[in-house]
């Protein structure tokens, strides 16, 4: 899954989640009407967020 900034994914959990950077091996993300900011793995994030 390619994943730019500014996108939103939503989590298994049902949250949505605003992508705030997207490097080659990290992405991070903010909780959208939320304070908590999450970095993950590349590889990982398909297992945990769908576009």
């Amino acid at each position: 899954m390619t994943v730019l900034a500014g996108e939103c994914l939503l989590s298994e959990a049902g949250h949505f989640y605003r992508v705030i950077e997207a490097a080659d091996d990290v992405i991070s993300l903010k909780r959208v009407n939320g304070f908590t900011v999450l970095a993950f793995k590349s590889g990982s994030i398909q297992t945990l967020f769908r576009p």
